[in-house]
């Protein structure tokens, strides 16, 4: 059995399989994990999740969100200081979907 409940890596049974999500979850969260306002940091990737899944409209978040659209683009902006214009780019949605998705776990 492979150390830490871990598969062993194809070709090399003494080297465990790396966590793909764990990894993933690190690369793309990288700017928001560093923050140390644990509270706040969980809102904004609640936030960021919410408009990744409802296409970016502010309205469509606060009203899931249940807060004022104009805190859902406060929260963008934080967003965007953290990611800069990956945040908008298409070809990164669904990493960073993935990642928040792992990061947060499923909702309810």
């Amino acid at each position: 059995m492979a150390r830490h409940g871990r598969r062993p890596h194809p070709g090399h049974p003494d080297r465990p399989v790396p966590d793909l999500t764990a990894l993933l979850v690190d690369r793309k969260l990288r700017p928001l994990l560093r923050s140390p306002r644990v509270h706040a940091r969980d809102k904004l990737a609640e936030t960021f999740l919410t408009c990744i899944e409802n296409n970016f409209n502010a309205t469509e978040v606060a009203a899931r969100m249940q807060v004022h659209a104009q805190t859902v683009r406060y929260r963008l902006r934080q967003l965007e200081a953290l990611f800069g214009q990956d945040l908008h780019d298409p070809a990164q949605r669904l990493e960073f979907h993935l990642a928040l998705r792992a990061w947060i776990g499923p909702r309810h």
